[in-house]
């Protein structure tokens, strides 16, 4: 009976072990991206950001929407628009509530010559930054220029 109840234990733990090590190596290479994609080590970091990508488990998609924005946004770096623009959808798809990746997703598509599209993504972060202003105040669309002039600033 200890041999069995051992046995368990073991396979327990060799389970535990394997769940753990597949939902913590996609985070640990989203994180090595990110380091990557910080240090101007593009490449380096869509590599990475590929291997989270594909590691993760079908079910958890909603966790790992920073690979898809951290890939997307180093396409973006990359000055590859067609690239990023993929990428962008599927992170404001997984994380809805993340303004910074609406806002990032309208720049691109702003960018492709998709002005709408990416005036009224835009216009989704700044409402989900500003969940007290209502829909129909004319500052927003005001502000939806000036954040694509502060983009346009930082993508140099």
């Amino acid at each position: 009976m200890e041999k069995r109840n051992a046995a368990a234990i073991i396979l327990l733990c060799a389970i535990s072990l394997a769940l753990w090590w597949c939902w913590n190596e996609p985070v640990r290479l989203t994180y090595s991206g990110l380091e990557k994609l910080e240090g101007r080590n593009y490449e380096g970091a869509v590599s990475d950001f590929d291997a989270a990508i594909n590691f993760q488990p079908s079910i958890n998609q909603g966790n790992f929407a920073a690979a898809y924005f951290g890939r997307g946004y180093t396409k973006l770096k990359m000055m590859d628009l067609n690239g990023a623009l993929p990428d962008l959808r599927i992170a404001s798809q997984l994380e809805p509530s993340s303004a910074r990746a609406w806002k990032t997703l309208g720049y691109v598509e702003y960018k492709l010559g998709m002005h709408e599209e990416g005036r009224n993504d835009i216009r989704k972060a700044l409402l989900i930054e500003w969940p007290t202003i209502s829909p129909d105040d004319p500052s927003i669309d005001m502000n939806v220029q000036g954040e694509i002039e502060r983009l346009d600033y930082s993508m140099n």
